[in-house]
C-alpha cells in the first residue's frame, strides 16, 4: 500500500466503549488511539520491563541499584539542606579522573624532557615527538555543537527569558539555544571553550503554558548550577579520554592476517590490544558508577531549583506532560501519512488537549512501577513528584506577561514552520529512522 493511498483517522474519537479484559475479565473501557489497559490486574499498561536475570551479578546489580535510590530519595525528601556538596564517592570520582589526566600530562612532560635533553640533540628531538604525538591522541574528543544556535537578534523574547532565569538561578546568561525536532529538552557544554548550549525540542515546548515553559527552561538551565560532577569540565574530560583510549586501543581497529608469522604477532598485539581496553573499560565502569547517586541527587536540585524560578505546581504539570511522548509520535505519523504537515502544530495541541484522564493515570501507573539501576540518570518520575510535593515552592519569581507570551510564541511559529517543512520534506524511511516509527 503506498503512503498516499493510506490515511488515518486524523483525530482520536473520544467516544468509550468497553471490553472484557483477557486476563481477569473485567470491563474495562476502550478509547481509541489509545492504549487499552486494566486498572484491576494491570494488563497491557505498556510498562517497559526490565530484561530477564542473566546471572547473579545483574540480580544483586539490580537489587543495589533499588535499594540505593530508595535510600537516596528518602535523604532527599527529608533534608533540609538542599545544595551541591561533596561526598567521598565523588571526591574518589575526581581522583580517579585526576589519573587519567595524569597519564596524558606525563606524555607532554616526557616529550618535553626528551625534546630539551642535551639541546640541540637530534635523537632527544626523534623520541621526543612522538610522545607530543601520543598526548596529542589521548586528548579527548569533546561533543561538538550540533549545529549553529539561534541568533539573538531573531529571537529577543526567548534569549531574554532564559537570562531572566539564568540571573534567578545564579547563573551566568547561556552562550546560544539549538533548536530540536524530538520531544525533549536537555542542556550541555560543548567544545574547550565549555559553551553552554541549552537544546530545546519544539514540540514539548509547542505543547506548555507559559509557566510551563518557564518550568521546562528553568530545570534545564539548572544544570548549570546544581553541582552534576559529571557535567565539570575535569570530570567529563576524563569519561571523554577514556572512551578515546578505547577507540584506538580496541583490537577491532587491528588489521588482521590469516597466515604467517605476521598472523602470530597481530594475535599477540590483539590480545595485548584486548587487556588493555578491558581495563580501560573497567576504569570507565567505575568512574561512571562513583557519580551515580551525586548525578541523582543532581537531578533532584535541578527539579527544586527550577521550583523555586517557576513554582511546584508548575513543575508538576511539565513532568507530567514530559511523558506525552508518544501521543506526539502517534500525531506525527498520522500527519505524515496524510501529509497534514502545514497544520501539523494546530492538531497535535488539539489532540494533547484532548487526552484522556485515562491515558495520563495510565502513564502515572507505568511511572510507579519504574524500576532503577545503579547506571540511571535520572530518578524515577514518582519519587521526583514527591520530592517536589515535600519542599513546595508556591510562590514564582519568572513570570511571562501577556506581551512576552505573544511574542514569544510569534517567534516560536517560525521554528514550527522549519520543523514542519524539515520533517515533512523527509522520505519515508528517512522519517521512519529518525523516529523509531513503523506503519
Amino acid at each position: 500500500m503506498s503512503l498516499d493511498s493510506q490515511k488515518v483517522e486524523t483525530q482520536p474519537s473520544l467516544q468509550m466503549n468497553e471490553q472484557q479484559c483477557p486476563q481477569c475479565q473485567a470491563f474495562i473501557p476502550v478509547f481509541p488511539g489509545y492504549p487499552t489497559w486494566c486498572d484491576q490486574c494491570g494488563w497491557n499498561l505498556q510498562v517497559q520491563e526490565p530484561s530477564p536475570f542473566d546471572n547473579l551479578f545483574d540480580k544483586l546489580y539490580r537489587a543495589t541499584g533499588q535499594k540505593l535510590n530508595q535510600q537516596l530519595f528518602e535523604q532527599m525528601v527529608k533534608t533540609k539542606l538542599l545544595k551541591p556538596g561533596w561526598s567521598f564517592s565523588k571526591t574518589l570520582a575526581f581522583l580517579l579522573a585526576g589519573c587519567v589526566h595524569g597519564v596524558t600530562l606525563i606524555f607532554i612532560v616526557l616529550g618535553i624532557w626528551l625534546s630539551t635533553l642535551g639541546w640541540p640533540n637530534l635523537w632527544g628531538l626523534i623520541l621526543g615527538l612522538p610522545c607530543f604525538l601520543f598526548a596529542w591522541l589521548l586528548l579527548p574528543d569533546l561533543p561538538k555543537l550540533p549545529t549553529q544556535p539561534l541568533p539573538r537578534n531573531q529571537f529577543p523574547t526567548l534569549y531574554q527569558l532564559t537570562d531572566r532565569i539564568t540571573q534567578s538561578l545564579g547563573s551566568s546568561p547561556i552562550d546560544g539555544i539549538v533548536w530540536d525536532i524530538h520531544f525533549n529538552a536537555a542542556f550541555g557544554q560543548f567544545g574547550w571553550k565549555r559553551k553552554k548550549i541549552l537544546i530545546l525540542g519544539i514540540p514539548l515546548f509547542a505543547i506548555l503554558d507559559e509557566q510551563e515553559k518557564v518550568a521546562l527552561l528553568s530545570h534545564e538551565l539548572a544544570h548549570g548550577v546544581n553541582g552534576d560532577p559529571s557535567r565539570s569540565f575535569f570530570i567529563s574530560a576524563a569519561i571523554h579520554s577514556l572512551a578515546t583510549w578505547y577507540t584506538i586501543i580496541h583490537p577491532h581497529n587491528r588489521w588482521h592476517m590469516s597466515i604467517g608469522p605476521i598472523a602470530i604477532l597481530m594475535f599477540l598485539i590483539n590480545l595485548v590490544s584486548l587487556l588493555l581496553a578491558g581495563l580501560i573499560w573497567l576504569w570507565a565502569y567505575i568512574l561512571v558508577h562513583l557519580l551515580w547517586r551525586d548525578k541523582q541527587r543532581a537531578e533532584y536540585l535541578a527539579d527544586f531549583l527550577a521550583a523555586r524560578v517557576s513554582g511546584t505546581d508548575a513543575q508538576l504539570a511539565t513532568l507530567e506532560k514530559v511523558h506525552l511522548n508518544e501521543t506526539f509520535r502517534l500525531s506525527l505519523k498520522i500527519a505524515y501519512l496524510n501529509r497534514e504537515g502545514q497544520n501539523f502544530f494546530t492538531r497535535f495541541k488539539q489532540r494533547i488537549a484532548t487526552v484522556p484522564s485515562r491515558e495520563l493515570e495510565r502513564i502515572r501507573r507505568v511511572e510507579k512501577l519504574e524500576y532503577a539501576r545503579l547506571d540511571a540518570t535520572h530518578p524515577p518520575t514518582a519519587q521526583r513528584i514527591e520530592f517536589l510535593k515535600a519542599h513546595y515552592v508556591p510562590e514564582t519569581k519568572v513570570v511571562l506577561s501577556l506581551v512576552e507570551l505573544t511574542q514569544l510564541e510569534q517567534e516560536l511559529t517560525l521554528l514550527q514552520e522549519e520543523m514542519q517543512k524539515e520533517l515533512f520534506t523527509l522520505d519515508s524511511l528517512s522519517f521512519r529512522s529518525l523516529f523509531g516509527l513503523s506503519w
